[in-house]
């Protein structure tokens, strides 16, 4: 392939992948306020620990979708270390499936575009 033609493609991905982060991060930061409020902000008594956990979870999963955008490298890593441990915790397929593909796709994405520009970067320094 043409090197044009891979800025392109480059392009393109990292913005279509941007985008879904962005709009994955914001879909899920907002059930993660909605938890927030319903265990910490309002409780009758404080949650247990595993709920801590797992809201923890979540807001590093949130954290590495939208931290992708800037860092592509280091928050598509977060973010699907995170989503493999905060998602199967629902345990039920219908919705374990596409929450794993909302965060993962876009975060493999961010790795491949984020690789192919380390590369470029390490090409150009030892030209």
């Amino acid at each position: 392939m043409t090197a044009p033609r891979l800025d392109l493609l480059t392009k393109i991905a990292r913005w279509t992948a941007r985008l879904a982060s962005v709009s994955a991060g914001l879909l899920l930061g907002a059930f993660l306020v909605e938890h927030l409020v319903e265990w910490v902000w309002r409780p009758t008594e404080w949650p247990p620990g595993w709920v801590l956990g797992v809201l923890a979870l979540h807001a590093t999963l949130v954290a590495g979708l939208i931290a992708a955008v800037r860092w592509p490298l280091t928050g598509g890593a977060v973010a699907i270390l995170a989503a493999l441990c905060f998602v199967p915790n629902f345990g039920r397929a219908d919705v374990v499936t596409p929450l794993l593909l909302i965060t993962i796709i876009p975060s493999a994405i961010h790795l491949v575009v984020g690789g192919i520009d380390a590369g470029r970067r390490v090409a150009e320094r030892s030209a």
